[in-house]
């Protein structure tokens, strides 16, 4: 898939001591049909948004939060954000907004454009913004966003990448089961060995079609750039 004016969102899931970190990238725009291949045609409402994941990282069991920020700093400079910077979609539930604060100022320092926020996973339905760039959000809205994605054919994966087919594998079986107190419990969540990926990806697509509005910054969520 080829956007002339892409946006790009990151999803990254930090792991603890028995879980790996991830990365993963969404790029989407808005297409129509050519000759040539889709081709931008300004902004339309988000159901109409195409969604493609073109990088995925794991990193290896145990690798420092510091090594991590460094590598997430070293690709956001490649060539492909020129014109298109980022927002950085950190997982905090487990590490805590003090790992977040690390990573958001590392990036400012690193003068690397675009923005960055924090989310909290939570239980229940709600999602909510109880201080500037820190989401709580319920598990039960990133599943959504990936499930209306997934069933509407406006996720892709590049083929080639090496965790391609797991990624794809576990995003096919991915489902909430609503438990009878109410409690979303999930499969493939904190479960296998790629559901790392998994959460990379909906925090990346929850965030590009819930809180992201290229184009039209008036209506953009409060932000803050850092850089």
């Amino acid at each position: 898939m080829n956007f002339d004016a892409p946006a790009n969102v990151i999803g990254l899931d930090l792991g603890q001591q028995s879980d790996y970190s991830a990365l993963a990238l969404v790029r989407y725009g808005w297409t129509q049909p050519s000759p040539k291949g889709p081709q931008f045609v300004g902004w339309l409402p988000p159901s109409k948004r195409q969604y493609e994941i073109p990088t995925l990282k794991r990193w290896p069991l145990g690798t420092p939060y510091v090594q991590i920020v460094k590598s997430l700093i070293d690709f956001t400079k490649q060539p492909l954000f020129n014109g298109a910077p980022p927002l950085v979609v950190v997982d905090a539930t487990g590490v805590g907004h003090a790992v977040y604060e690390m990573f958001f100022e590392s990036l400012r320092r690193s003068h690397v454009p675009g923005s960055a926020c924090a989310v909290t996973i939570t239980g229940g339905s709600a999602v909510t913004l109880p201080a500037s760039c820190r989401w709580h959000v319920a598990k039960k809205a990133l599943v959504s966003v990936l499930q209306v994605l997934l069933g509407t054919g406006r996720l892709h994966v590049a083929p080639d990448l090496p965790e391609a087919k797991t990624l794809l594998r576990e995003l096919g079986t991915f489902k909430v089961k609503v438990t009878e107190a109410k409690n979303e419990s999930f499969e493939a969540w904190r479960e296998k060995d790629h559901d790392d990926l998994v959460l990379a990806v909906a925090l990346a697509c929850w965030a590009a079609e819930t809180i992201v509005w290229p184009r039209l910054p008036e209506r953009r969520q409060p932000g803050v750039l850092y850089a």
